[in-house]
């Protein structure tokens, strides 16, 4: 029953997520559960259970008695954002660079190498995606990563 009941969450989860990150729910939106549950062919707890989950994420928010929103982010919180990116990045290089193997630093040299002009804006996005991510990764602080992991999706939804 756990699994059945994980992969609803999952699923409302991903379809919230998407549903975001596309733009499909703007930013300030408000979510329907019971939009969702139609379209999901789900009961609404696993939907509420997503958006909780969403919540701790900084993805949406909850107004008790008015509903759950998506997140709206100003240009203060990216600021804020990009700040605590910084203070994560410069700590975790502290040992991260110990760490970098062959493999990673040749497809980053690729990956860099590889952009020009004529490249979409996508392929800057995943080369600079895989740069920083890879520091706070080889850095070894799972608890850093979750909190940068969580920064990104704020970012990502804007």
């Amino acid at each position: 029953m756990a699994n059945k009941s994980n992969g609803a969450i999952d699923k409302a989860y991903q379809y919230l997520y998407g549903g975001i990150l596309s733009g499909e729910l703007p930013l300030g939106s408000p979510i329907s559960e019971m939009e969702i549950s139609a379209a999901l062919k789900i009961s609404r707890s696993p939907i509420r259970e997503a958006l909780r989950r969403m919540e701790t994420e900084g993805l949406v928010h909850r107004y008790p008695g008015h509903g759950t929103f998506v997140t709206n982010i100003t240009q203060k919180d990216l600021e804020d954002i990009f700040e605590l990116r910084i203070m994560f990045e410069l700590q975790a290089l502290h040992t991260a660079y110990k760490y970098f193997d062959n493999e990673y630093l040749d497809a980053l040299e690729r990956d860099f190498m590889y952009l020009n002009p004529d490249c979409q804006p996508q392929q800057y996005y995943d080369a600079n995606t895989r740069l920083h991510t890879g520091i706070i990764a080889y850095a070894g602080n799972e608890r850093m990563e979750k909190f940068y992991n969580q920064l990104l999706a704020q970012m990502a939804i804007v």
